[in-house]
């Protein structure tokens, strides 16, 4: 094949002045500390693309979840290679997986794309690359042990140049890998940061930053980090430094037959995850012993392993029962359970006492269970114009961790919170499910009633006053 001009392939392409900086930058590590819409991901593709023909290696692209990938990063890819598949210098493979193969000519190298929320399969591939990009990796999932078990050793036999970019959200691993690149220490020579606000990609006008700013209802933190790209603590983080509750241990830990146990069962809904934490709670801080974080499962599956679960520690498990009320009435029969309904008032309540528990060292949890922390650092307060205060994760993240962490934390407030105060969040009794309970549920009609139609009209057979005056007029009994 004859020898190809990028330029020529790419004539509308130009780069940024920061793009520039980054790309005659000699580091082996490149971290870009950017703000939203500041022309990273365009500028990313491209050094994959030329990468893969100047290192005649293979180039990983690593997204956040492989909705991102194919959402996102496909899409880029496919519109910057079009020339190269066109002239026949790169060709598409496996669709499914995305990979995208230069000509044997130009080194036949490829560009892969996968996801960070399937870190394993990753490990068949380190050989042959010689370049990695993580994209936005401050909203990965499992990132010290993608990094640290998966892609580390990949560099053990050659040196391989890492890429990585993103929006900071809390002090992550990649807020140390921000770090590294800002140090002089000689064991960080190899790594350097650039920090790329929003505004120095020059289509980002003044008023379309602010029209970004005003779509996003984002506070001045948030515009500082969103924008400006700094790691600003928001005031809208309802958990603050919650990093120090993380212990150094793994999951799980083995039952003590002497020690009360207490589980939350946050259920999926459609997209989001079934999540079951185990708290122990005869341990000063409580702590959490047992994870589950199980996706697209029969919530017959689930209902075995909530049973398993709650069996395996003794446990008395408390399940998000607002949409769900079959499955508890299943798992009821089977273990310990209780049933929380999640209201404007209840969650609230209950994320105000996580929030406590956290606040004053009362739990615990393992410093790899990095899901949990990531949902904690984007969970948000947002005061609604009727001055209800509206708990919920950011934009485009789950909370599933955050309720089942919540869920067990409620179940043991009589032992967590010790101090005399009244528990934020009752305990739900038959009165907040009468259909439990025959006597509670006919109390429930007779009141409905005479509040409706005064207490002259209520039957005590549970016939309504309409039902009650035709059975007289037919002379029923």
């Amino acid at each position: 094949m004859e020898a190809i001009e990028i330029d020529a392939l790419d004539p509308d392409w130009h780069e940024f002045k920061w793009q520039q900086a980054v790309a005659r930058s000699s580091a082996v590590y490149k971290v870009i500390r950017k703000g939203r819409r500041a022309g990273g991901t365009e500028w990313g593709v491209r050094w994959a693309r030329d990468n893969a023909l100047k290192l005649k290696q293979d180039v990983l692209v690593i997204s956040t979840t492989f909705g991102n990938l194919r959402g996102v990063h496909t899409p880029y890819f496919d519109a910057v290679l079009d020339p190269f598949i066109k002239s026949g210098a790169c060709k598409p493979l496996d669709k499914k997986y995305t990979f995208y193969e230069f000509h044997k000519d130009l080194g036949g190298a490829k560009i892969i794309l996968k996801s960070a929320d399937s870190p394993e399969p990753l490990r068949g591939y380190g050989k042959g690359v010689g370049a990695i990009w993580l994209d936005e990796f401050a909203y990965a999932p499992n990132q010290r042990y993608l990094y640290n078990e998966i892609l580390s050793p990949m560099a053990l036999d050659h040196e391989i140049l890492y890429l990585v970019t993103s929006t900071p959200a809390g002090k992550d691993l990649f807020w140390e890998f921000s770090e590294r690149g800002r140090s002089t220490a000689d064991k960080y020579k190899g790594w350097t940061e650039f920090k790329v606000s929003s505004r120095e990609n020059p289509k980002n006008t003044n008023e379309r930053i602010a029209a970004l700013i005003d779509e996003n209802r984002w506070t001045q933190a948030e515009v500082l980090q969103q924008v400006e790209a700094e790691f600003a603590l928001d005031e809208t983080s309802v958990f603050g430094d919650h990093r120090r509750a993380a212990a150094e241990y793994d999951y799980p830990i083995p039952r003590v037959p002497s020690h009360l146990y207490v589980g939350g069962v946050d259920l999926a809904q459609v997209l989001d995850a079934t999540v079951i934490y185990i708290l122990d709670v005869s341990t000063s801080p409580a702590r959490i012993v047992y994870k589950v974080n199980e996706r697209k499962l029969d919530y017959t599956v689930i209902e075995n392993i909530i049973v398993k679960v709650a069996d395996q520690y003794n446990a008395t498990m408390f399940l998000d029962a607002t949409n769900e009320r079959s499955l508890y009435d299943r798992v009821k029969k089977r273990c310990r359970a209780r049933p929380v309904i999640f209201s404007s008032k209840t969650k609230p309540a209950m994320v105000r006492d996580l929030a406590f528990a956290i606040e004053r060292g009362l739990i615990e949890w393992s410093h790899h269970d990095e899901d949990l922390m990531m949902e904690l650092s984007v969970f948000k307060a947002q005061a609604m114009e009727t001055g209800y205060i509206k708990y919920n994760a950011l934009r485009g993240f789950h909370d599933d961790h955050v309720a089942a962490l919540g869920l067990a934390v409620h179940g043991a407030a009589p032992r967590l919170f010790r101090d005399g105060r009244d528990l934020a969040v009752p305990s739900l009794a038959p009165a907040w499910n009468p259909m439990d309970n025959p006597e509670a549920r006919m109390r429930a009609v007779q009141d409905y009633y005479a509040g409706q139609f005064g207490p002259h009209n209520v039957n005590f057979s549970g016939d309504s006053p309409l039902k009650q005056a035709e059975r007289e007029r037919l002379g029923i009994k």
